[in-house]
């Protein structure tokens, strides 16, 4: 059984795939994007990451990650 109203906090996690052709320019400023969206959000967010998590043959693999409180029982 999974007790929703006993967690701390809720996390939402998001890897995205880019073609390895995407210049590294084009990246960073996606990276960065992001990073200024969800700073935007930050009263609703704990924490954040957002960084480029691994290189493959045909892919760049960004990570999104964020924390979120956790939603209280007279909330939900």
């Amino acid at each position: 059984m999974d007790n929703l109203t006993l967690r701390t906090h809720r996390r939402a996690f998001l890897q995205l795939e880019f073609r390895s052709s995407t210049g590294v320019s084009r990246l960073e400023s996606f990276i960065e994007e992001v990073g200024k969206l969800l700073e935007t959000k930050k009263p609703e967010l704990e924490s954040f990451t957002v960084h480029l998590a691994d290189i493959q043959k045909n892919a760049l693999v960004v990570n999104v990650e964020y924390f979120s409180p956790g939603i209280g029982l007279e909330s939900f």
